[in-house]
């Protein structure tokens, strides 16, 4: 489970953060290592991605 929030979420490809899809998770016994990206720059790419981030509900 990814412990980051998703304003400050690493993108792959670019500097900036806040990533809001998967593209890719490594396994492991940990639970896996998930690679995050925004959705443009792995489009940029042919990539596609595995799940999409929703932003957190107001509480």
């Amino acid at each position: 489970m990814a412990t980051s929030t998703p304003s400050s979420r690493a993108c792959n490809w670019c500097p900036t953060p806040g990533a809001d899809c998967c593209i890719r998770v490594h396994p492991s016994p940990d639970g896996g290592l998930h690679v995050y990206a925004h959705r443009i720059c792995a489009a940029v790419r042919g990539v596609r991605w595995i799940y999409r981030l929703l932003p957190e509900p107001a509480r």
